[in-house]
């Protein structure tokens, strides 16, 4: 690059602020037909290169360049070391940030992206902010809309979309600089700023009064969507389409009489125009016999006369034989009218009406249920669903009328010289230059959507398993519901991403909401079983009576945190799962298979995470005292039941941040800053209480299925024997336990499947442990010695924590106690404070050993008050009490 764009660009980038940085920026105007691109060397952000390009030209023959401008710039602080600045096109107005993302070390939630174009300097912009930016030219997108995975620390590239108003700034300095913004602390971070000049704008130059408004990607979702999971949503798409029908048969119909009046019109008033230059010869011809003629005056109004008419009929006349005729409207209108939609509505009616008949005896017949036999059926009825909303959809989007749309795409764009259509462009087919941006990537991705409807159809008819067609519905990549971003925006370039063939990282999908249609016994007044339209949203579930609107609820909403959920085979149904409720009453749920009912107790227990405290201690009229039930996890063929957390009011004073992740990979000879179960060094900022091991992301959602007590590093905060116990988390002492006949370790990369299979054999089924003779023994000398990495090895060997032994003491002769109630009386001291913390108890209660109630015993305990005080407390806890 030349030594004058080195001096050129004013690019200031916050030293301690490692988060973000530029790569590039790129100007582009109104069409994207010409770019201005400034390419940063990304390690002295200094200019690499400067390039104009031309989109529209072949092979971008433009980059040999037209020669970059330059003025001096005048700004004080920045002339020393950038004595020139980059003039710039005001028509270059579109701006694209290409830059460097760590979201590792953000918090998302509260946090946005500001950008500040202004006129003024970067110290006025500085000084008080928070006043200052009520003034100015703002953009703001929050990060966790940012298309980026908030789980990577590494740097993650990114370009946003934005754009300054050049009728405001112009012949000045353009100051871009970039924030980053609190919302909870009201506060603005400084990350970077750059400078340019945008020259004068020429009267010539038009500069839209607005920009061309920015679509995100949930705009062209809820525009493009086709969602044939069963339930109120399709049902209402359904109820909805087949109104549009009629009323679509009804305008055309219309439109091609207005047409044909038209069109008779102008034969009319060609014909007309005729008979009145007629008229008026024979008029002058009684007037004056010679002089008139000799003037030439019939002539001369001859021609003044057709002006009149010359350009409004060429104008039409283009308009109905090019953009518009009334042979393709008839075209459209023989399309549309071939679609019987009434037939096929009563055809649908009737598979679903069998479908789901049929699936209630086959889910209520214990001997015979044959999975290929559920997925023929399921095939079946999911290919009427599909075939009855394509052909639905046909009465808006079909060959003709896709392509009437694009014409009159084209025709907007016209423009008139002299009161003449400039048709030139129109008739070049190769050229789109007449089709505006926003146009074209709403033609490129309805051709697109209906290329997907046809593969989606493909890939159902495919399936080869129940659960591969469960998840092909529930992810379809046309489905709306799946997307929960709306901010990020679509341009030609990345709109591949709206069909992209796997969900992308960065998109929000929440895995504690679900819906679907359950079957459920008894409610609503009914007996036996019946469907329902199931919904657990915002960690409540609610049942609907009618599945087929989902409006009305059968009873109040269920907090899933207050309620206990396992899995259960109900007399001869199978899939079931369970929900008690906080006031003991009981809901079973039953899904088609297992598949569908573990993806249900995941969303469950999730669910059960989200704890609206405020919500609850409103219902219960008792503020902060709750605390929930929490039962030991059933367990039914292998499968732990989900249990809830428990919730407490939040604490009058603000908890000491604390940075457990560096406490815990810091542990020497530990292994924890690598994944225990698939060996990831990312993410790996997530705990199971119970084995006291430390894992990445990925598995710590397979570790909340199998009921593990999981905690972040990063998000929780610990207190007394929980935060001592941290530092006993020790990768390298619970693999060399679970993992000692291990052969073949899964990778970081595995699939959820294979992974959540692998962690079930591992902690659960204790496939890969050598069996350790005389276990339980060992387990209670090693409490005896208070000696906490064997107690861990012992529990993790499968030692039983609910043994009972005989014990003798001064005061207790030949007594049998609980392991637990043994466990008391082996506490560690802090020297600091003298607190005593009882470790080992607090291991055996993580790994589900039972506690009594003390105030019921009836034997003579000696134990310290301390000891009595934690048993009632972690009692108390336990039951809610």
């Amino acid at each position: 690059m030349d030594a004058i764009s080195k001096l050129s660009f004013p690019y200031y980038q916050n030293k301690d602020q490692l988060v973000l940085s530029l790569n590039k920026l790129t100007l582009t105007d109104e069409n994207d037909t010409n770019r201005f691109i400034i390419t940063l060397n990304n390690q002295f952000k200094s200019i690499e290169s400067i390039e104009q390009i031309n989109t529209q030209q072949q092979q971008q023959q433009a980059t040999k360049s037209v020669p970059v401008q330059y003025i001096q710039n005048i700004n004080q602080e920045q002339s020393t070391q950038f004595p020139l600045l980059i003039k710039i096109n005001p028509l270059f107005y579109k701006l694209k940030f290409h830059i460097s993302l760590k979201p590792g070390l953000i918090n998302f939630n509260s946090k946005s992206l500001i950008i500040v174009k202004t006129t003024k300097d970067l110290s006025f912009v500085k000084d008080n902010i928070s006043q200052n930016i009520k003034e100015l030219e703002v953009s703001k997108i929050e990060y966790v809309n940012l298309p980026i995975d908030k789980e990577n620390e590494t740097f993650q590239k990114v370009i946003i979309n934005d754009y300054y108003n050049s009728s405001n700034i112009n012949n000045n300095n353009l100051n871009v600089s970039l924030w980053e913004y609190d919302s909870e602390k009201d506060n603005y971070h400084y990350l970077l700023n750059f400078s340019l000049f945008v020259d004068k704008l020429n009267k010539t130059e038009e500069i839209p009064e607005k920009h061309e408004k920015l679509f995100t990607l949930g705009d062209f979702k809820k525009e493009f969507y086709f969602n044939i999971e069963d339930g109120p949503e399709l049902r209402k798409t359904f109820n909805d389409l087949e109104n549009i029908a009629p009323k679509v048969k009804r305008i055309y119909l219309q439109l091609s009489d207005d047409f044909k009046i038209i069109e008779s019109s102008i034969r009319r008033i060609s014909h007309t125009k005729f008979m009145i230059l007629e008229g008026v010869n024979s008029l002058m011809d009684c007037e004056s016999n010679y002089l008139l003629n000799e003037m030439k005056f019939k002539q001369s109004f001859h021609q003044s006369f057709l002006k009149l008419f010359e350009n409004f009929e060429k104008n039409l006349n283009f308009f109905f034989t090019e953009v518009c005729d009334s042979k393709f409207l008839t075209k459209i209108l023989n399309q549309i009218s071939s679609l019987d939609s009434e037939e096929s509505k009563k055809q649908f009616e009737n598979d679903s009406k069998e479908y789901y008949s049929w699936l209630n005896k086959y889910l209520s017949n214990e001997k015979e249920r044959p999975e290929s036999k559920l997925l023929n059926k399921r095939k079946i009825f999911e290919l009427s669903k599909f075939d009855y909303l394509n052909q639905l959809t046909k009465f808006t989007n079909n060959q003709y009328i896709n392509e009437l749309t694009e014409n009159l795409f084209k025709f907007v764009k016209l423009d008139y010289k002299h009161g003449l259509l400039n048709t030139s462009l129109y008739k070049n087919k190769k050229m789109n230059q007449l089709i505006e941006n926003n146009y074209q990537i709403y033609l490129n991705v309805l051709l697109r959507f209906n290329s997907e409807k046809y593969k989606f159809r493909q890939m159902i008819e495919a399936c080869a398993t129940n659960e591969e067609l469960t998840k092909l519905i529930s992810y379809n990549k046309l489905n709306s519901s799946i997307l929960s971003i709306n901010e990020f925006i679509i341009t030609n370039d990345n709109s591949d991403l709206l069909f992209s063939n796997e969900i992308p990282q960065f998109l929000n999908i929440d895995d504690s909401e679900i819906s679907g249609i359950l079957f459920t016994l008894g409610g609503q007044k009914k007996q036996g079983w019946h469907k329902e339209w199931v919904v657990v949203k915002n960690g409540q579930l609610i049942e609907f009576s009618d599945w087929r609107k989902g409006k009305t609820p059968i009873n109040k909403p269920i907090e899933v945190s207050l309620s206990n959920i396992k899995p259960i085979s109900y007399d001869k149904r199978q899939y079931c799962f369970e929900i008690t409720t906080s006031t003991n009453s009981k809901h079973v749920f039953q899904a088609i298979n297992n598949d569908d009912r573990n993806k249900w107790l995941k969303a469950l227990y999730n669910a059960g995470q989200l704890v609206n405290t405020e919500r609850i201690e409103k219902q219960h009229k008792k503020p902060g005292k709750l605390i929930t039930n929490f039962e030991k996890p059933n367990i039914l063929k292998q499968d732990r039941s989900v249990s809830p957390i428990s919730i407490k009011s939040k604490l009058p004073t603000p908890i000491e941040e604390k940075d457990y992740l560096s406490l815990v990979k810091d542990l020497p000879d530990t292994n924890n800053n690598i994944c225990v179960d698939c060996g990831a060094t990312e993410s790996v900022e997530w705990i199971s209480l119970s084995n006291l091991a430390c894992f990445c992301v990925n598995c710590s959602s397979c570790h909340r299925t199998i009921g593990s007590r999981v905690r972040s590093l990063k998000l929780d905060h610990f207190e007394n024997e929980v935060e001592l116990l941290l530092k006993l988390i020790n990768n390298k002492l619970v693999n060399s336990v679970l993992e000692e006949k291990l052969t073949v370790k899964i990778k970081s990369n595995e699939p959820n499947e294979s992974r959540l299979q692998f962690i079930k054999d591992k902690y659960i089924h204790k496939k890969f442990i050598e069996p350790i003779p005389d276990v339980n023994n060992l387990l209670i000398k090693s409490i005896q010695s208070i000696n906490l990495p064997n107690v861990l090895t012992y529990i993790l060997a499968g030692a039983d924590v609910n043994l009972s032994i005989q014990i003798t003491s001064s005061n207790i002769n030949n007594q049998i106690v609980d392991l637990f109630e043994y466990s008391l009386r082996k506490y560690v001291e802090l020297e600091k404070t003298g607190q005593k913390l009882f470790l080992i108890s607090e291991l055996l209660i993580l790994n589900d050993c039972e506690i009594k109630d003390p105030k019921k015993t009836n034997k003579e305990l000696d134990l310290s008050n301390e000891a009595i005080n934690y048993w009632t407390y972690r009692y108390q806890k336990l039951n809610g009490t």
